[in-house]
């Protein structure tokens, strides 16, 4: 009997089971409304948009980001990604989610600095972007635990999230299987009754991280080719990836894997060629 009240009280919050929030995000159903889904491309692309990242040898240089969505109430999201600037595309391989009491400046500052150490060690030199709701916490985090984010202004959330729609479109997004919240998001987001921003669900909030993922898409630079021009790397050999010659991607595996190139062009059986 509890369990059918519990049953019957998802089914009112969630509009009825008929409505489009019962059957997308309890049923689990495909159910389009083009007017209520905040991000409708990614019906299209996400079958080849959701893949664990290939990090070959230049993903050391590629440029990283953290996008963070603060709440209290709702979930502070962060999300983890980079720029692969060979393929033109943006790559999120780490997301984190919390709320309520387990949300302090510290324990912010503690997860980020432990995701990053952990995808891309201690020098990466990430660009971290957060909405601006409350700067009192996020001043904390910078004067003390040293993490620095920067607090993206809100203009009009449909240029936001049209600048979001036309990125997801055009291929240009990936995702570990493993960001199974913000995969979670992109699917089942909609627009509350009025339109006039995210709705709130039992299961996804108020869909943090399709907000945290919009705020660090304003800030990523596709254009900068972050590669050292010096750097002797012929187009066959970029195949390769770096763990192939050193398992920590060291700089000093980088020179053997310079090297180890070196030989290879100067075999006999390459001079033949």
């Amino acid at each position: 009997m509890a369990d059918r009240t519990k049953f019957d009280s998802y089914v009112k919050e969630a509009g009825g089971e008929d409505s489009t929030t019962w059957q997308r995000e309890y049923l689990t159903k495909f159910v389009t409304d083009s007017n209520k889904i905040i991000i409708p491309e990614w019906a299209e692309v996400k079958a080849k948009c959701m893949k664990v990242p290939e990090k070959g040898l230049l993903a050391r240089f590629f440029l990283k980001y953290v996008g963070m969505d603060l709440g209290f109430k709702d979930n502070t999201c962060l999300l983890f990604g980079y720029v692969d600037f060979m393929r033109q595309k943006v790559v999120i391989e780490a997301e984190h989610v919390m709320k309520g009491e387990d949300v302090t400046s510290g324990s912010i500052a503690q997860i980020t600095k432990d995701i990053e150490l952990e995808l891309w060690g201690k020098d990466a030199n990430p660009m971290r972007i957060s909405d601006n709701s409350d700067l009192i916490v996020l001043n904390d985090v910078l004067r003390t635990h040293g993490i620095a984010f920067n607090a993206t202004s809100k203009d009009s959330l449909d240029a936001m999230v049209s600048q979001t729609r036309l990125f997801v479109g055009a291929g240009k997004l990936e995702i570990a299987p493993t960001c199974t919240y913000l995969l979670g998001c992109l699917e089942f987001g909609v627009w509350d009754k009025h339109r006039k921003g995210f709705a709130q669900s039992k299961k996804y909030g108020h869909y943090d991280a399709l907000a945290a993922l919009i705020y660090m898409l304003r800030y990523v630079d596709m254009q900068h080719n972050p590669v050292p021009k010096n750097l002797d790397i012929s187009a066959p050999d970029l195949l390769h990836t770096i763990d192939d010659f050193a398992p920590t991607a060291s700089a000093e595996g980088l020179r053997r894997w310079t090297s180890s190139t070196r030989s290879r062009l100067n075999s006999p059986s390459r001079k033949g060629m």
